[in-house]
Formats: structure tokens, sequence, C-alpha cells
């Protein structure tokens, strides 16, 4: 994947490397991502106020013309922006863990299986989709419209990464993880999780590149071909489950996003 992680649009210029201590990287990222996510999800709030009221009004002059009015054509492209915003201001919330939408006990095999479709329009013709979900996970505690949102957006930086053509893999299984995963940021508390594991064969990522991956606003892509906020969201709202996310990559050796959601009965006991 390298569609939400890179160096080309940012002005300061190529970043800089990163600590060579990986345990000290992922606490200088976690921290980072944090500010970043309450700066983001505050901003969206506010915003989502002020558009509230816009296409409110908006909805309102609607009502009161007729469909063959001048100004119908004007204030439904006003309308249409107002949407294209409200879209955009949804995936910042998410990032900062803003999003009103309540949790349930969810089966992660389910949620895969009910986005098999929506994968596989999203990934395109060149790409082929291979799920290999696993025996006995156990339910977590998340949104599985987000989830699968997280989905969408895995395979989206899939496909921008292999312009070529290859396979794009979502794994699930059972993890129970350790002490030693929490340092390296692999899960929030040491317990039984779910692993959901998803790989590329794509043109992958440097260490420097990789280091900023989940920053919003951070992305390789031409300028107007990406937002950066596809694993921004992804972090944000894995986060909101009480879950991790983690990337490793290489030039040439393609990407492998891993996520940990705690178990229902480990969330629950926490």
């Amino acid at each position: 994947m390298q569609g939400e992680g890179g160096v080309a649009s940012r002005d300061s210029g190529a970043p800089p490397p990163p600590p060579a201590d990986p345990v000290a990287a992922r606490a200088e990222q976690e921290r980072r991502m944090e500010a970043l996510a309450r700066l983001s999800g505050g901003i969206a709030h506010d915003f989502n106020n002020i558009l509230t009221v816009i296409t409110g009004y908006t909805e309102l002059a609607l009502g009161k013309i007729a469909p063959t009015d001048p100004l119908a054509r004007s204030l439904n492209e006003v309308r249409k922006a107002g949407e294209e915003a409200a879209a955009f201001t949804r995936r910042l919330m998410a990032l900062g863990g803003r999003q009103v939408a309540p949790p349930k006990s969810i089966d992660v095999n389910a949620v895969l299986a009910s986005a098999g479709d929506a994968l596989r329009r999203s990934l395109g013709e060149g790409v082929r989709l291979e799920t290999a979900p696993g025996p006995g996970l156990g339910a977590v505690i998340a949104d599985p419209t987000q989830v699968e949102q997280v989905l969408l957006a895995l395979a989206e930086n899939a496909r921008e990464a292999m312009p070529g053509g290859g396979t794009f893999t979502v794994e699930t299984a059972a993890a129970d993880l350790t002490e030693g995963d929490v340092r390296l940021g692999r899960c929030l508390r040491a317990g039984p999780h779910v692993r959901i594991r998803a790989t590329d064969g794509g043109t992958g990522m440097d260490a420097a590149t990789l280091a900023h991956a989940f920053e919003p606003y951070f992305t390789t892509r031409p300028k107007g071909k990406g937002k950066g906020l596809g694993l921004a969201m992804v972090w944000g709202i894995v986060r909101q489950a009480r879950g991790a996310v983690v990337a490793s990559s290489a030039p040439g050796s393609g990407t492998t996003i891993e996520i940990h959601l705690p178990r229902a009965d480990a969330a629950a006991s926490s």
C-alpha cells in the first residue's frame, strides 16, 4: 500500500528518518497521532455544526421555489457541495474518535464476508481479492459499518499501490497478545484479540515514509489524486474500538497492515 503514506505532498520536503529504536519510534508516532486526532476531531465537530446550518437553509430555500426556478440549479450545487463536505467531515470525525455510532458485539468474519462485493468493486478488475477467515475468533465491540470502512480504505490503498494488478489478501485470526506487543504498539492492552491482516504486493514504502503513513494529509499520490485521509481514518476507527494498527513495508515488497481489536470478553473486563 502506498496511497496514504508518503512524502510527495509534504511542503517541508522529505521527513527525517525515524528513531532507530522501534519502541521509541512507535511511542513517538502514537503521541503525534493522538495530538493530530484531537485537533482533527475538534475542527470536524465545529465545522459540522456550521455545515448543518448551511445545508439546512439550503433545503429550506429549495422547498420554497419551483424546480424550474433559475435559483434551483445554484442551490442544488450548494446542496451537492454540502453533501461532499459532510462526507469529508465524517472521515475527520472518525480520525478524531468522534463518530456517534453505537458499538456492538460483532463477528469480524461476517463483516468481511458482507463487504466482499464492495471490496472487489473498490479494487477494480486488475486486483484480485483473497480472503482467509480464521476459526474461533470470538466477537469484538465495534461498529460494523466502520469496520467495513476500514476494509475499504485498505483496499483502496492496495489498488493504488498495484497499478499493474496483483492480489490483495485479508486474513483474520485469533491472537493472544502480550506486554511485548503492547510496547511495540500492536495493542493497547495484553490479552485475547482478533487480528485483521491486510497484505498487498505493491510498491511498498521506505522506513521514512512508513513512519508517517497514518498521519492525515500525508500522501504519495499526485496533487489532486488523494487527500491522505484513508489510513488516518483507519487509525481513528481502530482506536475508537480500543484497538491498534501497525504497518510493515519495504520498497518493492508490498505492505502489510495489521489490526488488533480486543475480544469482546476481554474489552468488557478492562
